[in-house]
């Protein structure tokens, strides 16, 4: 799937894929929430090639769409990384520093674009994102805050207003990128 200019999302099948570990006991040890999380998208999409008749290794099941959201600067300094905001000529410098991820969702869908074949998703935060999100937000207006799905930024808006329980992630997406985002985002 191509999401802007420079985005990519693939699950190589073309890989000689090994037997999903189906034992309880097989479960790694998780130490935070986000390698739950990750060990839950993992198994879900691991669980659902192998109703299709795949074998597969979690390990080698990326994860869906890795989902983040930074506060950035428009000039360098530093601490800062430099990013490429995707299909625009616009460098910014994320803050090293992740304010939400996929386990701060609750919901995601898509909704109509701008045009008629264009599409976007909508996110609504979970109380802990919500939280987060606000008092990152609040005190960042009038600069720029980060949207990236798999590591390259999506979209990098200058903040406004403090942003409370949910977002758009506005792209040039297809129906079918957009719900593979959004899928992609709540793990399924």
């Amino acid at each position: 799937m191509k999401i802007g200019a420079k985005m990519t999302v693939g699950l190589g099948l073309g890989v000689a894929l090994l037997q999903l570990p189906g034992r309880a006991e097989d479960k790694p040890a998780l130490k935070d929430q986000k390698e739950k999380v990750s060990y839950g998208i993992g198994m879900n999409w691991g669980n659902q090639l192998k109703r299709a008749g795949f074998e597969v290794d979690v390990d080698v099941v990326a994860a869906a769409v890795r989902f983040e959201v930074r506060l950035a600067e428009e000039n360098p300094a530093s601490g800062l990384r430099e990013a490429v905001v995707s299909g625009a000529d616009r460098t910014i410098y994320l803050h090293q520093e992740t304010v939400v991820t996929n386990s701060d969702i609750a919901q995601a869908h898509v909704i109509q674009g701008d045009a008629a074949s264009r599409f976007s998703v909508t996110v609504t935060f979970n109380a802990d994102g919500a939280a987060k999100m606000f008092r990152a937000s609040q005190s960042h207006l009038g600069r720029p805050l980060a949207i990236l799905i798999d590591g390259e930024v999506a979209i990098a808006p200058v903040l406004r207003s403090p942003i409370r329980t949910s977002a758009i992630i506005s792209g040039n997406y297809t129906r079918a990128e957009a719900e593979k985002i959004a899928a992609g985002i709540l793990g399924r």
